[in-house]
C-alpha cells in the first residue's frame, strides 16, 4: 500500500512539475513578414519568417525561473523569444520561425522552461494546442 501511494505521489508531483514548467498562451498575433535586411540566427540567416505573438499572464510568466530561457515548439520546430514585451497583466513574447513553410498542421505547440522535453517526449503534450496555418494573418 505504501509503494503504491509514494508511486501515485511521484506521479501527482510529476505532473506538477510539468505543468509549473509550461505556459499557457493566447496566440495575439501570427505573420508572415519579409526583412529588408537578413536576420541571424544560430542555424544561418534569413529574411522572411512566420512571427508569433503570444500572450501570457504576466505572473505565471514571473514565477518561472528567471535565468531559464523560455521556448516555443511547434512539433519539431524549437524557437526561442525574438522580443519580450512586458505589460501590467500580459506579457507578449514574439517568435520567428524561417522554416514555417515546412509547418503543415496539427502539430503541438508547446511554451515551456523545459529545454528539448517536447522533442524527447511528445507524449507528455498530447493535450497541447496545435497548430493550425489558418492562423496566419494575410496583408
Amino acid at each position: 500500500m505504501r509503494t503504491l501511494i509514494a508511486t501515485l505521489l511521484s506521479l501527482m508531483l510529476g505532473t506538477a512539475a510539468l505543468a509549473a514548467d509550461t505556459l499557457p498562451f493566447k496566440i495575439a498575433g501570427a505573420t508572415v513578414d519579409k526583412f529588408e535586411r537578413p536576420l541571424q540566427t544560430r542555424t544561418g540567416r534569413y529574411t522572411q519568417a512566420l512571427v508569433l505573438q503570444l500572450e501570457v499572464d504576466r505572473r505565471a510568466w514571473e514565477s518561472l525561473p528567471p535565468a531559464i530561457e523560455t521556448f516555443l515548439y511547434i512539433g519539431s520546430h524549437e524557437l526561442r523569444p525574438f522580443a519580450t514585451e512586458l505589460g501590467k497583466d500580459r506579457v507578449i513574447l514574439t517568435f520567428h520561425d524561417p522554416d514555417w513553410q515546412s509547418l503543415k498542421g496539427g502539430e503541438s505547440m508547446v511554451l515551456t522552461t523545459e529545454h528539448g522535453d517536447p522533442l524527447r517526449n511528445p507524449q507528455r503534450y498530447a493535450d497541447a494546442p496545435r497548430y493550425d496555418p489558418g492562423i496566419i494573418e494575410t496583408r
